[in-house]
């Protein structure tokens, strides 16, 4: 049942902050989500709207509305959203995700995700995983990165899928196009953290680098596959599964993504004359060892269309 609306009056003789007042007040549920229902507008401290961080006095009446309790969540399918699967058991499945579409919501307002296409089709899932804005999702791909995905339709196939990323037992292959010549295989063992001002990115940790986030370990192998001068083609593995590490590693190393204006200096866009709308990183093959089975399910995907035409232009460059 949705938590009824509710009034207080607070009666603290020192100054308090709104979101601690409430989080003893509702006991069971999180700071964190607490902040966020101020966020919706549902909380007004005298009659006002009010904001998480607002300090109480005493007298102070705060009125809360009616809410939906954390474990009462859920999103929205939407059945009008392609899904495109590659393979499906009773225990899990492998989709296609297409650029421009994010893997998951971050709000539960949001319906144009992949999460919501899964629910429509198999709304069991959104009983699986271990956060309800991301139903079954084992592992993410960014907005504008496309290819494969693994999808568990059990709990235990979920425990048992991430406890295999833990112990990077699943392996990831990507196709990547960045700027500039590579003519040698490589590897790249730099630490991730977030970045300091910009929440939106990343940032390979070296020494000097300015961070306050703690960073976390991080390896990447890349081979290149087809050189075009300006440009080379590289098949990419990771080792670890770290946000946006991909496009992070490949830019600290003087090698953005075609396309990537997130992690691209001025200078490296003024180079990429391809004009691409996404960033040009495709997850072409996974890897998944099944404890039945000796030999691990391999799943493979071409690259994508807009890819390929991308690829064809820089063949026939003169």
């Amino acid at each position: 049942m949705p938590a009824e609306a509710t009034s207080w009056v607070f009666q603290g003789t020192s100054p308090l902050r709104l979101d601690r007042f409430l989080a003893d007040q509702l006991t069971g549920i999180s700071r964190s989500y607490i902040q966020d229902l101020i966020v919706q507008g549902i909380v007004r401290v005298n009659g006002i709207k009010a904001r998480k961080g607002h300090l109480l006095n005493e007298g102070d009446r705060v009125d809360m509305d009616s809410f939906a309790r954390p474990e009462e969540r859920e999103i929205e399918p939407s059945p009008d959203i392609p899904l495109h699967i590659l393979w499906q058991s009773s225990d899990f499945l492998v989709v296609d995700k297409p650029a421009g579409l994010p893997t998951h919501p971050n709000d539960f307002s949001d319906r144009n995700t992949l999460a919501n296409a899964l629910l429509a089709r198999f709304p069991a899932i959104g009983n699986v995983g271990d956060d309800r804005l991301r139903p079954g999702i084992v592992h993410r791909l960014d907005t504008d990165t496309s290819g494969l995905l693994l999808i568990a339709r059990t709990q235990e196939t979920f425990r048992v899928l991430r406890k295999l990323f833990d112990e990077r037992k699943i392996q990831k292959t990507y196709v990547a196009l960045v700027l500039g010549d590579i003519e040698q295989p490589g590897e790249i063992r730099a630490p991730l953290a977030h970045h300091p001002k910009n929440p939106r990115k990343m940032v390979a940790v070296k020494e000097g680098t300015e961070i306050r986030s703690r960073p976390r370990d991080a390896l990447t192998l890349y081979e290149p596959i087809e050189r075009f001068g300006l440009y080379t083609l590289l098949k990419v593995q990771t080792k670890s599964g770290r946000m946006h590490q991909i496009r992070v590693h490949l830019s600290s190393i003087g090698h953005p993504l075609a396309g990537d204006r997130l992690y691209q200096t001025s200078q490296e866009r003024s180079r990429d004359s391809l004009g691409m709308k996404r960033h040009f990183l495709h997850a072409t093959e996974i890897k998944v060892p099944i404890p039945s089975d000796p030999s691990p399910h391999c799943f493979e995907n071409p690259v994508a269309a807009e890819l390929q035409t991308v690829l064809e232009q820089l063949r026939h460059r003169p």
